[in-house]
């Protein structure tokens, strides 16, 4: 068996009986690339601790809407995020590595990344916004 290491990577929640950890696993036989991590998030509500999404994508950055919709974002181009009880996904384009997102609202999204990206969601729509910095953009 493979030996994992995993990292508390980002953390979110409004309130304090329910938070949720983005944690990173990293398989040590291949340590620091990226393209090979895995992503769980960890549900943590009235001290139960529930394993609540995982995927094989690093999830870089995580933020939680005041409604309580979770929002994360990848270094393969998706944003993926949890309404009600389902998690969903929205596959933008690889070339964006993201790596932070963040927001006013459930209809108002900002996501930046690697390569000059910056992104926002208007209502259910994401579009590229032009910044001109030509450098990564990080949180």
């Amino acid at each position: 068996m493979r030996k994992k290491t995993y990292t508390i990577y980002d953390i979110c929640g409004n309130v304090e009986s329910n938070i949720r950890l983005l944690v990173h696993i990293e398989d040590a036989e291949i340590p620091g690339d990226w393209q090979f991590y895995e992503s769980v998030i960890i549900e943590i509500n009235n001290g139960t601790i529930n394993s609540e999404y995982y995927v094989k994508e690093w999830l870089t950055s995580m933020w939680q809407s005041p409604s309580g919709c979770v929002y994360t974002c990848s270094m393969n181009g998706s944003i993926h995020y949890r309404n009600s009880d389902r998690w969903d996904v929205v596959k933008l384009d690889r070339r964006y590595g993201l790596n932070d997102i963040w927001g006013i609202n459930d209809t108002t999204i900002y996501c930046c990344g690697l390569d000059d990206v910056l992104l926002s969601k208007v209502d259910s729509s994401w579009s590229q916004i032009p910044t001109r910095l030509g450098k990564d953009l990080i949180k």
